[in-house]
């Protein structure tokens, strides 16, 4: 029977596939870049912090300057991994906040909410990851890019998260 299923390609490349999967971080930490991808009425000047670690919940904070009062509007959280095999978005409301469970069970997203009206100058926008203890190799180099509009439906936020192993993999 092995035999057999050896004598299919795509049997081999099913197992090359989950074998890369299946290779777990050994990293506890993941550091984190980022850079502001140009909004209309705002732009990032700091994220913090700069490293992400496994199995706990990570506040993350990004401050910058706003010129004009936000009321209201949306976002898309859009979550890339693992060269493509996760490409989830995440929406809601600008002003509330709201929790998303990750694909695969790889952890969850929590979107603080503004509190509105946002004045217009210096503001801090957060929200929170929890990332599994043990990620797949695959996934454990992960980008989120942060869209947000307001109510008028113009940019207010675009950042772009870029998270990769601090370590070297099993």
């Amino acid at each position: 029977l092995t035999k057999f299923y050896q004598s299919f390609p795509s049997f081999t490349m099913v197992k090359v596939i989950f074998a890369t999967l299946a290779t777990a971080v050994v990293a506890s930490d993941l550091s984190l870049t980022w850079s502001d991808c140009g909004a209309k009425h705002a732009k990032t000047t700091d994220v913090s912090p700069t490293t992400l670690t496994l199995g706990t919940e990570t506040a993350i904070t990004g401050t910058g300057t706003v010129d004009e009062d936000i009321t209201g509007g949306t976002y898309d959280m859009e979550l890339k991994a693992g060269g493509g095999l996760i490409d989830s978005h995440f929406t809601g409301n600008n002003c509330e906040a709201k929790s998303f469970n990750l694909p695969l069970g790889i952890g969850k997203l929590d979107w603080d909410g503004i509190t509105c009206p946002l004045k217009a100058g210096t503001a801090k926008i957060g929200f929170h990851v929890t990332l599994a203890s043990a990620l797949p190799a695959a996934l454990a180099t992960s980008d989120i890019t942060l869209n947000a509009g307001d109510q008028n439906a113009e940019t207010t936020l675009c950042v772009k998260l870029h998270l990769a192993q601090t370590t070297s993999f099993v």
